[in-house]
């Protein structure tokens, strides 16, 4: 396949920039380069903001729905954390060497 002949396809799917025509590029545009529209628009200003008003601190306080779960949630939470009591125990007493048993 020759270079010309790709040259040539691709010729009839390349579109101009300047106008929009087919079969060019818009450096090889006849035609006199179009002026760009101006589309860009400033955004107007919203009012000043009042900063003094805006700078409280905001205390927010928690409330719990739920005082008094059933017995079977506070068994749970029991166990839970008793086995983790019991997990903080075993990483924190030293282990003095290998253990034998028989």
């Amino acid at each position: 396949m020759e270079i010309k002949a790709v040259q040539q396809q691709d010729r009839r799917q390349i579109q101009c920039y300047n106008y929009n025509k087919m079969g060019h590029k818009a450096y090889q545009c006849k035609k006199p380069k179009r002026q760009q529209q101006n589309t860009w628009t400033p955004v107007p200003q919203g009012p000043p903001r009042n900063n003094r008003s805006n700078n409280k601190p905001i205390n927010i306080i928690r409330v719990r729905d739920d005082h008094n779960p059933p017995k079977e949630v506070q068994q749970g939470l029991q166990k839970a954390k008793k086995l983790s009591q019991a997990a903080i125990q075993e990483q924190q007493t030293p282990t003095t060497g290998p253990t034998v048993t028989q």
